[in-house]
Order: C-alpha cells, then structure tokens, then sequence
C-alpha cells in the first residue's frame, strides 16, 4: 500500500527528465530531416525526374527500334577472351570464358545534362528497352541466346545504350589431331546478330578488359592463347560475327609422361635380341613389353575422337602407338625364329656328339690260308678265335690249357712256341690299329662338331645383332620424322 501511495511522487519526479530526452530526439530528427530534404532537392530531385521523363517517353512506351537518319543503325560489337577453359578432343568441343559488349545509339533516349544536375548516366531495365537478338550459331549447350541473363542496361546521356555481360560459351570447334600433341588448333565462336524489324549495321571494336582481371583469371593451361581477332560480316536479315582464337597446346606433359615413356618401353624390346637364348626369359619378357603398349594404346583411344580418316591424314599418335605394337609382334616371331634356329643347330650337335664313333670293322679275311684272325672286341683282353682248320692244334693239349690259351695265358706257358709267337703279333697288331683307328675317328668327329657348332653359334650370333640393328634403325627413323617437330 506503501508503494502504491507513492507513485504520483515518483511521476512528478520522472516527468522534468522525460521532457529533456524528449527535446533531444526532436532536434536530431529535425537535422536527419534537413540533410535529406537538400539531397532531394539536388540529386534525387534530378534523378527521379530524368527516370520518369525516359520512362514516360514514347520510345519506352512502345519499345520502339532505334532510328537513325544516315541509314542503318550502327551496333558496336566487342569480345575479349578471358580463358580458354577447356578442349574436348572427342567432342569437338571448345569451352571459352568471354567478355562481351554491345552499343548502339537510339537519339529518342538522349537529354541533356544540364537540365538533370549534371547526370550523364543512367540504368534501365534490359527488358524494357530494343536490345538487338544476339544468338550463338555453333553452340554445343543447351544455351544458344546471348545477353538472356543481363537485368540492367547502361545509358549515356548521348542516347548510346550499352550491354555488357561476362559468359562461357561452348561451341563446336572442328580440332585437328594430326599432330597431336604438337598441334595448334583454330576455333571460331560464331554469332548471329539481328535487329528484328530494323536494319543494323554491325561494327566490329577491340575491347579491354579491366586493368588486372586478365591476370587473375587467366591461369596457366594446358592450351596458350596465340592470337584471336573479331570479324563481322553484315547481312540484310541477320548478320554473321566469327571471333576466332587460335591456341596452342602445351606438349611437354605429353613428351615426358605418354611419348618419351612408350618409346623407352618400344626400345626396350630389343633387348630381348642380347639375352641369351638358353635363359629361357626372352617370351617372357617380350610379353611384358606388349601388354604395357596396349595400355599406352588405351590412353591414346580416350583422347582421340572416334572418326573415319585416311592413312596420311591419321593422328601421330595413333600411328606411333600403331608402329610400336607392329615392332614388338615382329621382334617376337624374329626371337621365335632365332630361338628355333640356335635348339635345332644345338640338337643336331648333340646329336652328332652323342653317336657312337667306335663302329664295327667289318671282316675281312688276312690270308687265305685259314689263319686265326682276332676281331676288336671292347674290352682290353682280347678274345681269341679259333676256325675249323686250327683245332688239330689243341688235339694234344687237355681241356685245362685250351680254356687257359682262350682267356689269354700267361706267355711263360705257350701250348706251343709257334702259335705263341703269332697270337702276340697279333694281339698287338689288332691293339695298335684299334688305337690309331679311334684316334683318328675322334679327332675327325670333333674337328667336324666344332666347326658347326661354331658355325651355328656364330650365326645364330650373327642373325641376333643383325635384326638389333635393323629394328633400332627403323624406330629412331620412324620416332625422328613422324611429328615433324
């Protein structure tokens, strides 16, 4: 209740300092109030008027065609590149970031400045103005009209309108992969400009991009931009402007990373003609250096287009990749034939080695008379042969001294002097030949051996190095003149 009693002193107090806050706030809004009362008395006064007196003008109205009384209406046209962002070989396609601009001069636009407060410019809606149709004739996207996305148009006091927009365009672009990728490349960017009921005069004009946007957004590529120039070709319904760019590629990324690599893999296959063949790798190894040709071969159908084209007109690369896949099916049927000719000269060697040079001597009787002849048996005891006319001989002697005369008795028991003296030059005279006759057969089958092992070591040898040569030869020529480079 106490409380309550003392609320009207509490306002009586509260009231003196409502009052100053009150006159504080009333004077800050009156110098807010001031300051935008001048500013709509000089700017926005002038600018309101200039914006209703070109909205209310008959040329807004009716969005009505620029005239102009020297005949056809100029349209300055202006394209600049940014960058070349990228080019589809097997679409055929190039994607561009461009600058482009477009003026014309309509004198039912124009005022005079003086009358405005010295405002020369103004900004109007796109849609509510004439725009000439600018669409893209070799578009490779779904967008073909140019300037679709432009909201403002800028006007000079002049009466010049003028639209600027910044747009990636795709278009077709005819690319010539013979020499890639050493190739330079031309793409043209082709518009069609139209004035629908008004004939236009199209001028072509060099237009700069801002100081220091070419540097930040041009970015070091796989393509360098040579040259690009605009033109214009006028025509009665609709004219034909070409900006053409002529780029350059890049080529030491595919020098170390695709050619370089695959003429190492290709050169290496002839190795294969210094390994010996008895290691039993040369197949082996041949296969290895073909099955990283065919991935090389695979990157190469990726970046190419699919497209008929004659021998001479061919891609390099394709050819390159072409050439090093016939060399290395070529290197293998030469190392198959030369395989087959070193196991056939070597089997035939060892089969000559492996024959037996001690042939039987044929009998041959050494008198007529009947005497004992000895064969060459293989054992160094000769047996003793005995025919029909000699067994009165061993009439006299036992059964014991034949079979000891048979195995070869001592000579201190001869049966008889005689027979004893005539088995021992013989025994000597079959020994001696049987000697001289095996060391001539020897030294003739091994003389023979050896001259054609030689010979077929030497030319198996021979057909190796040949064939190392010729097939390095064809390469490095074929690797020197196949770009041109």
């Amino acid at each position: 209740m106490a409380f309550i009693d003392n609320v009207p002193s509490m306002r009586a107090a509260f009231l003196p300092l409502l009052v100053i806050i009150t006159v504080i706030m009333s004077g800050r809004l009156r110098s807010v109030h001031g300051r935008f009362q001048n500013l709509t008395g000089t700017q926005r006064e002038a600018r309101a008027r200039l914006y209703s007196d070109i909205e209310s003008s008959p040329v807004l109205q009716n969005k009505m065609f620029p005239l102009s009384p020297d005949g056809p209406v100029e349209v300055n046209i202006g394209m600049n590149l940014y960058k070349v962002m990228a080019v589809q070989e097997v679409a055929q396609v190039m994607t561009a970031s461009l600058y482009m601009e477009v003026a014309w001069r309509d004198e039912g636009l124009a005022w005079d400045p003086e009358d405005y407060a010295n405002i020369s410019r103004a900004y109007l809606p796109a849609h509510s103005v004439w725009t000439p149709a600018i669409i893209s004739l070799n578009s490779a996207t779904e967008t073909f009209s140019i300037f679709s996305s432009v909201e403002k148009l800028d006007l000079s006091h002049e009466g010049v309108s003028r639209m600027t927009d910044g747009v990636v365009l795709g278009t077709h672009c005819l690319v010539d992969l013979k020499y890639y990728p050493f190739d330079k490349q031309t793409c043209t960017v082709m518009l069609g400009l139209g004035g629908y009921d008004v004939d236009i005069l199209p001028i072509a004009r060099k237009v700069d991009l801002i100081a220091g946007v070419n540097e930040q957004v041009t970015i070091p590529g796989e393509w360098k931009v040579v040259s690009h120039h605009l033109r214009v070709v006028p025509a009665a319904g609709m004219s034909l402007v070409t900006y053409t760019v002529e780029l350059d590629r890049s080529s030491m990324y595919y020098t170390l990373c695709v050619l370089v690599p695959m003429a190492a893999t290709s050169q290496l296959s002839l190795l294969v003609f210094w390994i010996p063949p008895a290691a039993g790798e040369r197949i082996s190894f041949l296969m290895s250096i073909y099955v990283s040709t065919t991935l090389y071969l695979g990157q190469a159908s990726d970046t190419l287009p699919r497209k008929d084209f004659g021998l001479l007109n061919a891609p390099r690369m394709i050819l390159f990749v072409t050439f090093n896949l016939i060399q290395c099916i070529l290197v293998l049927i030469a190392t198959i034939i030369s395989m087959y000719l070193h196991e056939t000269e070597l089997k035939r060697a060892a089969d000559t080695l492996n024959k037996d040079p001690d042939k039987p001597r044929p009998k041959s009787p050494r008198d007529s008379d009947g005497e004992m002849t000895h064969s060459a048996p293989q054992e160094d005891v000769p047996v003793v042969e005995f025919r029909t006319k000699d067994r009165n001989i061993l009439d006299h002697k036992s059964k014991f001294f034949a079979t000891e005369m048979t195995s070869g008795c001592p000579k201190s028991w001869p049966p008889n002097e005689r027979e004893a003296t005539r088995d021992n030059f013989v025994e000597v005279d079959t020994r001696c030949r049987r000697i001289l006759r095996k060391l001539l057969r020897f030294s003739r089958i091994s003389r023979k051996n050896r001259n054609s092992d030689n010979s077929c070591r030497m030319s198996a040898n021979t057909l190796d190095k040949v064939l190392f040569i010729v097939f390095l030869f064809c390469s490095s020529l074929f690797f020197c003149s196949i770009f041109n480079v």
